[in-house]
């Protein structure tokens, strides 16, 4: 069989025409373009295409360092002509340059905070497939959930529980005790699904035997110090002991099962008993599933309901329990989750997202300002480039130069956004309660946003100047006449439209949020907490009667103190989420159809001290005994026991925990938590297991009334920690994240109005030259400054009014959904519209005016004399 020679792909003539004809133009291949058509014609294109490449090959070498000493010898001129540009314009490089290095440092510091807040949970190896079990609108589940969704769905491969009740309290070793706020009860396979990394111990045995604990790091050199803590014993409430058989590092700031202690789960089956892993009764349990990867979750999400339905039936011949349970993604629990009884306060997905945009868009405006500033310079080049196009210099080259000027520009405000970020990231950190350990820059994302940004800046602001310059026709500028295009006039002002936009959605939002906490922290809470020192006292053990008599022998000895004018005791204080519930039933309710409440316990001081409004019925009496029985309920406990009201209620008998008691006093509604929440329906009743003391002080000489308490305290609770705050203070505390929200809002909008600013001063910039001639002929023909100010003026106030219409409506309906979260809030009246209106108005109008002046006072024979 004849040898086929290797086929040669086909192309098309015109491509092989481009090919040569450019490198015979540069000089190349000039001397074979005969031999060249000779083949063409003779041989065929194959042959052709052969030839032409082999030549190319072996012009390869010597055309590449040709290239590369062109490109060094105009990228060098460039350079220089980029300099001395900066040196001779020093004020406006710095204005270009200010407002890149001000857009950078913003994006930069919001994308800090919000990949903070992204980064939650990211540390676990298996968070793909971790999810929380719980109830709708409650974060907690039922003992047996777990139990029950692992032996019923091969999906599972395990569970992990936890329970803070009980866990709180007094720890101690030796003559060391520490009051303990973060103690939980978890299963022994938490470290399995967990990535919290064990420093010493095993993670399959740590916790795998009752009374055994696992400490952090920090909580065991409080309790050891340099001792090793393995196999060591803790008591608890100076009872129980904890071997501690592992140490773990301390959780990091990004996760919300943030703990001090862990407890074996064994250990409170022992305490409480088996009946714990198979209730349906109560649900003070944090469940959390490990499933198989590869699991769909929307399907799987689907069983879930259908399964608890059904055991929703099949325990309502005792007791009806409400089991619509839900599954939620361990990595949206931070962010999107805000359920009665989570294990801490999460944060606003909302917001994370928004503070993203405003990022962005801050950036973006630093952007627009370089292109808008560039092109006001433009006409400044115009003969420059003309002169440059004349003597031979191509649009590629022209763009070429200009693009080596953002470059430069971008390049030098990149280094100065990287230390101005580095130097403000302390500051940035505790107005946004990010922990200092948390360093944006040891993140490889840091630096890939930093690259990105740079070479997104030097392109997206550097091309249309670039493109707008190189376009200008050498004759038309070399005789003086204007180059500007309407459709880029539009295009430039479209964009300043866009930077004060932004500008006045930020100053909205500023005042909304403001506005909002001061209405917050003004509002009457129904509940006085001002001079009120508040001290966690010791939880209830051993004896009860022993332990009431020990409280109210340390309000007996407080009160003799003089600056002490009221002492009480109660489960919980203003201010707290109230997370004990219980349901309850008026008598002809059936069994099954208890309503859910608030408890909280108090003492017969209790109403008095915070001066609660009672509206019918009375208060407890200094009879405890007689009164365990007895409660004071709120307005919305009543309302949702249907009494008509409040003195059809006093004297009748509820049914609550299954057993009779007698409401002896209505109370007005006051505010348990923030104005964030809605009243409570409360249960005010005589038992106290964990105390609170609240003190009633003179503000006068307080560090000796504190004092006199503290030998008090020393006196009556040997050992136990003497731990104490300001109520008020206490209260304010829930309103953190809304303050810090707002003061970010604050800062990131004087700073976008202050890059706006700039804009709007290369726009009027642009203006001003363009309309040089023509204010020189109207100053000729008479006309005042008032009308030359109004002329230049009236651009910008119509991009303003533009501005206002898009922007302020938008805000509008996002802020009014943002005050949907709180269920006391204000109402959006005129203010916010009007406000931020005139404040951008005349912001806008004296930044603008410098220029307008400038070229209104300028003489008209200069003015007619240009260029």
């Amino acid at each position: 069989m004849k040898n086929k020679s290797p086929r040669i792909p086909r192309i098309p003539y015109w491509l092989l025409q481009k090919m040569y004809t450019h490198d015979i133009e540069e000089g190349y291949m000039g001397d074979i373009k005969e031999e060249f058509d000779e083949i063409l014609k003779s041989r065929g294109r194959a042959k052709a295409v052969c030839w032409i490449w082999i030549h190319s090959l072996k012009a390869v070498p010597k055309t590449l360092l040709e290239y590369l000493n062109w490109g060094g010898i105009m990228f060098k001129n460039y350079l220089k002509i980029t300099l001395r540009i900066i040196k001779r314009r020093k004020g406006f490089s710095l204005i270009n340059i200010s407002g890149l290095v001000v857009g950078m440092v913003v994006c930069l510091l919001l994308l800090q905070y919000v990949t903070y807040e992204l980064s939650y949970e990211n540390f676990h190896e298996n968070i793909e497939n971790i999810y929380r079990l719980h109830l709708k609108d409650f974060a907690g589940s039922h003992g047996a959930a777990g139990k029950a969704v692992k032996e019923t769905f091969p999906e599972v491969m395990d569970y992990v529980k936890f329970n803070k009740s009980f866990s709180g309290g007094i720890y101690s070793y030796q003559d060391r005790k520490f009051q303990e706020t973060k103690a939980f009860f978890v299963r022994e396979s938490f470290f399995k699904m967990f990535s919290f990394p064990l420093l010493k111990g095993d993670p399959e045995t740590s916790l795998s035997r009752a009374n055994t604990a696992v400490l952090t790091k920090s909580t065991a050199e409080r309790y050891f110090g340099n001792e090793d803590p393995i196999g060591k014993l803790i008591r608890y409430q100076g009872g129980n002991s904890y071997e501690i058989t592992g140490i773990v590092e301390d959780v990091p700031g990004n996760s919300h099962l943030h703990f001090d202690i862990l407890i074996s789960y064994k250990t409170l089956i022992k305490i409480r008993g088996d009946w714990i892993e198979s209730t349906w009764i109560s649900c003070p349990y944090y469940t959390y599933l490990y499933l198989k990867p590869g699991t769909d979750i929307k399907a799987f999400a689907i069983k879930i309901k259908d399964f608890f339905q059904q055991k929703e039936e099949e325990i309502a011949k005792d007791k009806r329990e409400d089991l619509n349970y839900e599954l939620q993604p361990l990595r949206d629990i931070h962010l999107f989750s805000n359920l009665d009884f989570e294990i801490e306060n999460n944060g606003d997905g909302r917001l994370v997202y928004f503070l993203a945009i405003v990022a962005l868009s801050i950036l973006a405006i630093a952007w627009i300002n370089y292109i808008n500033l560039s092109i006001a310079k433009s006409l400044e080049r115009a003969k420059e480039i003309g002169i440059r196009k004349v003597i031979g210099a191509l649009r590629g080259q022209l763009i070429k130069q200009f693009l080596s000027e953002s470059f430069l520009f971008n390049l030098s405000a990149t280094v100065f956004a990287t230390f101005m970020v580095i130097i403000s990231l302390s500051y940035f950190n505790q107005l946004t309660g990010i922990p200092e350990s948390f360093l944006f820059w040891h993140d490889f994302r840091f630096w890939l946003v930093l690259i990105m940004m740079f070479f997104s800046g030097t392109l997206l602001s550097g091309l249309y100047p670039a493109y707008v310059l190189s376009s200008f026709r050498p004759t038309d500028v070399l005789k003086g006449k204007s180059t500007k295009s309407g459709k880029g006039r539009v295009l430039r002002k479209c964009l300043v439209v866009f930077q004060f936009c932004i500008s006045l959605a930020l100053i909205a939002g500023t005042l909304t949020v403001y506005k909002q906490i001061s209405f917050m922290r003004a509002q009457n809470l129904g509940v006085n907490i001002d001079q009120t020192l508040v001290i966690r006292g010791p939880q209830s053990s051993g004896s009860y009667g022993g332990f009431l008599s020990s409280l109210e022998n340390f309000k007996t000895e407080a009160k003799r103190i003089p600056e002490v004018h009221h002492a009480a005791v109660s489960t919980f204080v203003p201010g707290e989420d109230a997370w004990v519930r219980s349901g309850a039933r008026r008598r002809y309710v059936p069994k099954g159809d208890e309503k859910e409440f608030r408890v909280i316990g108090i003492d017969h001081d209790f109403i008095d001290l915070y001066q609660l409004e009672i509206i019918a019925g009375g208060n407890f009496s200094e009879n405890i005994a007689a009164e365990y029985s007895s409660l004071i309920i709120n307005e919305s406990a009543l309302a949702l026991l249907e009494f008509k009201n409040p003195e059809d209620a006093v004297g009748e008998e509820i049914f609550y925990r299954d057993k009779p008691n007698r409401i002896i006093g209505v109370i007005k509604n006051f505010h348990q938590e923030s104005l964030k929440e809605n009243y409570e329906p409360l249960f005010l009743n005589r038992l106290l297991w964990g105390t609170n003391f609240s003190l009633k002080v003179s503000v006068n000489n307080l560090k000796k009334t504190i004092s006199s308490i503290q030998a008090s305290w020393n006196s009556l609770f040997p050992g136990y920690p003497f731990e104490y705050f300001f109520l008020d203070d206490h209260f304010d505390r829930q309103y953190k994240t809304d303050r810090q929200f707002g003061k970010t809002l604050s800062l990131f909008a004087f700073l976008a109005i202050f890059i706006g600013c700039l804009g709007l001063l290369g726009l009027s910039s642009y203006e001003t030259v363009l309309r040089t001639k023509e204010i020189g002929i109207r100053k000729v023909l008479g006309a005042p400054l008032p009308s030359l100010l109004t002329l230049l003026l009236k651009d910008i106030t119509v991009m303003m009014f533009c501005s206002i219409i898009i922007a302020l409506p938008i805000s509008y309906f996002y802020f009014h959904r943002w005050l949907g979260n709180y269920a006391f809030r204000i109402d959006i009246g005129w203010w916010f519209f009007f406000i931020p209106t005139i404040l951008v108005l005349g912001i806008a109008s004296a930044a603008v005016s410098y220029n307008t002046i400038k070229a209104s006072l300028a003489n008209p024979v200069d003015n007619l004399r240009y260029e």
